[in-house]
């Protein structure tokens, strides 16, 4: 990877014992998928992986981690039984999947979503080249950003899912979708209003909630928080509405950005990854409940840092170190 390179923090999971999941991503090398790594409440590294796993992802209550992880293929990549290639300037490139771990981080499987796509008759969501319809020029085929499990308790609230289905985001295909992992084939689709989306969530009456990065007004500020209908595709802006006066800082975010949804679905958690903001906002009214503006000092002066993640903490069973554990959300 040379000299020159970096890597920062993107996805967390904290358990309940105060162990704490992170993944990894990379600046300056290729791909910048670097994997996961598991720290205790003290800050030890309990265990880490060299694995290219990426992204957000999700720990059932048995402790299985669905985590996006990358494969690899040569160019061309013939769709199978379709008149369809993926092509890429790069001999080499990298398509996505899901790893299934264990809770020590050892891979039980894996789910190759393009297989899934396939095998779901969703072909079409690759975009293909206007003059030769049968070549999709892309090395980033799919860009898979999330994976987040459907628990038992919150299936109940989605009729036709089960508890086990991953919610995903194809950022290249402007998607998300929920994918069954039994099958290996997707249940549920929504694509059309939303552009490059990232970090799905379940809100728990029946609708999924995600951050759409382009897919809005520009006279809005662009990015958006969309909330949609599992059963009907029916879909409404959360966030900013037509009627809301915009906060001062503008609503945009071209790469990342973050949803976390309270226990009781009423307010999210919006990180808008590169301004270093965490937004507090209601779903039913859109109103900006709080901010946090995530700064530190930087050589001699104080600099907004890049906010990944920002997650509610409910009730937890360990001591924190310093500081106050909140009774509640």
């Amino acid at each position: 990877v040379g000299n020159r390179w970096r890597s920062y923090p993107v996805g967390a999971e904290l358990l309940d014992n105060g162990d704490i999941l992170v993944s990894y991503h990379g600046v300056g090398v290729f791909p910048s998928a670097m994997g996961l790594a598991k720290f205790d409440k003290d800050s030890n590294l309990l265990w880490k992986t060299n694995d290219y796993y990426h992204h957000w992802f999700s720990v059932d209550a048995d402790g299985t981690i669905y985590i996006p992880d990358l494969e690899f293929a040569e160019s061309p990549v013939q769709i199978a039984d379709r008149d369809k290639k993926l092509i890429c300037s790069k001999v080499r490139f990298p398509y996505d999947s899901i790893a299934v771990l264990d809770a020590d981080g050892n891979k039980l499987r894996e789910i190759d979503t393009l297989d899934a796509l396939v095998n779901s008759d969703l072909t079409g969501l690759f975009n293909s080249n206007k003059e030769q319809p049968h070549l999709v020029e892309t090395c980033d085929p799919m860009h898979l950003n999330d994976a987040r499990v459907l628990s038992a308790d919150m299936a109940r609230n989605y009729p036709g899912l089960a508890a086990g289905d991953l919610l995903v985001s194809f950022r290249t295909l402007n998607a998300v979708g929920v994918l069954d992992p039994d099958t290996e084939r997707f249940n549920w689709h929504f694509v059309g209003p939303s552009h490059h989306q990232h970090s799905p969530r379940f809100v728990g009456d029946g609708r999924v909630v995600f951050f759409d990065n382009f897919g809005g007004k520009t006279s809005r500020g662009q990015s958006r928080i969309i909330s949609v209908d599992v059963q009907t595709n029916d879909f409404f802006t959360v966030f900013p509405n037509e009627a809301q006066k915009l906060p001062e800082a503008p609503f945009l975010s071209d790469t990342a950005g973050h949803v976390d949804v309270s226990s009781d679905g009423s307010r999210v958690l919006v990180s808008w990854t590169h301004q270093g903001l965490v937004w507090e906002i209601d779903i039913n009214t859109g109103e900006v409940l709080w901010e946090l503006v995530n700064t530190h000092p930087a050589d001699g002066r104080f600099a907004r840092v890049s906010v990944y993640t920002a997650k509610y903490v409910g009730n937890v069973a360990f001591e924190a170190n310093g500081g106050r554990v909140p009774s509640r959300n």
